[in-house]
C-alpha cells in the first residue's frame, strides 16, 4: 500500500512508485544543510571567532532505486534539469532541486527485467509547502505565526485606494509610497514592489519584512481596501 512505509519520492508532479513502478529498497534518508560559518583567527588572541550571517549551502542527495527495463526511457524523459523534488516521509514539503549530471547513469540489470541505477540530485538547503495557504491582514495590528525553522520572506498583495501604505513588523517599518489605487505586490524576498507592471517607490529596507519562527506582529495602515500575505514559512 502506497504510504509512510512504501519509499518513493515525487519529482516535478512524477511519481516514481506509481509513474515508474520503482522499487526503492532502502528507508530515504533525513538531511539537513550546513550553515555558513567563518572561522577567524586573530593574531595575539586565543581561539577563534565564527560568524554567520544566516546563509546555508546546498547538497547532495542520492537515492538508490530499480525499475521495469521498459520504464528507463520515461525515466530518461522526466529525471532531468531542475524542479520540486518531494520525499515519501515529508510529503507535505518540497525541496528545490537539479538532477546531477556529472557523470552517466548506469543501469545495471537485475532480477530479470528490472535495472538498478542511482539518481542524485543538487538540493536547495531549505524545504517549503506544496500547499501554502494565503492569509488575511487586516488594518491596524495582525498576529502571524511562521511554523518554520528559519526566518521567512513573505509575499503581500494590497488593493490600495491610493496614498501611502505602512507595513511595520517588529519595530521595522516600510512604506510603499504614493500608491495609486489598484493592485500592488509586494515580494519582500525579491525586492519588488509593483503596481500595474511598474515598480512602486519604496522607503525602509525588505530585509526588515522577514518574518521570524514563531509569533510575529504585523501592523498595516495606509487607505486599503483588502491586505494579503503568504508567508512562504521555510524548513531546514
Amino acid at each position: 500500500m502506497l504510504g509512510h512505509y512504501t519509499p518513493f519520492i515525487i519529482w516535478n508532479g512524477y511519481n516514481s512508485l506509481i509513474d515508474l513502478h520503482a522499487v526503492i529498497e532502502d528507508e530515504l534518508a533525513e538531511m539537513m544543510a550546513n550553515e555558513r560559518v567563518e572561522v577567524i583567527k586573530l593574531r595575539g588572541r586565543n581561539g577563534s571567532l565564527h560568524q554567520s550571517l544566516g546563509d546555508y549551502d546546498s547538497f547532495d542527495y542520492s537515492i538508490e532505486m530499480s525499475i521495469p527495463y521498459e520504464k528507463i526511457h520515461s525515466f530518461k524523459k522526466i529525471f532531468r534539469g531542475s524542479g520540486k523534488l518531494i520525499t515519501h516521509n515529508d510529503v507535505d514539503k518540497y525541496r528545490l532541486a537539479r538532477v546531477v549530471m556529472s557523470k552517466p547513469i548506469e543501469f545495471e540489470n537485475e532480477w530479470g527485467v528490472f535495472y538498478k541505477f542511482e539518481v542524485n540530485f543538487d538540493c536547495q538547503p531549505f524545504r517549503y509547502k506544496v500547499v501554502e495557504n494565503t492569509s488575511l491582514l487586516n488594518k491596524g495590528e495582525n498576529t502571524i505565526i511562521n511554523p518554520g525553522d528559519i526566518p521567512s520572506y513573505p509575499y503581500f498583495e494590497f488593493m490600495s485606494s491610493g496614498g501611502d501604505i505602512t507595513i511595520e513588523i517588529e519595530n521595522n517599518i516600510f512604506t510603499l509610497l504614493n500608491t495609486q489605487a489598484g493592485l500592488i505586490t509586494l515580494d519582500s524576498e525579491k525586492g519588488l514592489a509593483i503596481f500595474d507592471g511598474s515598480i512602486v517607490k519604496t522607503r525602509g529596507t525588505y530585509n526588515g519584512l522577514k518574518l521570524n519562527p514563531g509569533k510575529n506582529l504585523i501592523t498595516i495602515d495606509g487607505n486599503i481596501k483588502s491586505a494579503t500575505i503568504v508567508k512562504r514559512s521555510a524548513w531546514l
